[in-house]
């Protein structure tokens, strides 16, 4: 029987966790621990989807997601002091027209630290280049406030994080 709870108290129902995904377990191979995500390679989760992950207890949210640390960007120098998970459902909800997914990876559920955690944020938006108040905070906000790695290609921008 498969414990209801973790070491982190995070729910454990892999089943509603798949199903709030839109993942079929035949689509999801844990063959290295971890179903990793980042740009295409992983799961993009929506401010509807996130939402119901949080509320059904599946990601962490008193911790930092990704690490923070000093980092160069554009030139400039940030203290990055790292990001909750709340602080991307407010980001998200702020930039809602701009179709912005967080890209997550899932712990497989026969490991101890089984969870949901962010990857990166991305923006599939055109307008991204053309809104300086949206870049300027999408800078400010996100990669200035995490150890992030930036990202560009086509229409598409973003940051992601690695442990």
């Amino acid at each position: 029987m498969m414990k209801e709870k973790n070491i982190f108290d995070l729910n454990m129902n892999e089943k509603l966790r798949l199903e709030i995904l839109g993942l079929r377990p035949e689509w999801v191979d844990y063959s290295y621990g971890e179903l990793y995500g980042y740009f295409g390679d992983g799961v993009e989760v929506d401010l509807t989807v996130l939402r119901k992950l949080i509320d059904n207890n599946f990601i962490q949210r008193d911790v930092y997601t990704p690490d923070g640390c000093p980092f160069e960007h554009e030139g400039e120098h940030f203290e990055a002091s790292g990001l909750y998970i709340d602080d991307f459902v407010n980001f998200m909800e702020k930039w809602k027209d701009y179709n912005l997914k967080l890209i997550v990876y899932l712990v497989e559920p026969d490991r101890p630290d089984y969870r949901i955690s962010p990857r990166g944020l991305i923006v599939k938006s055109r307008y991204f280049d053309k809104d300086e108040v949206f870049r300027k905070d999408f800078i400010n906000t996100v990669l200035s406030t995490s150890y992030a790695n930036y990202y560009e290609s086509r229409s598409i921008r973003g940051c992601y994080w690695f442990d």
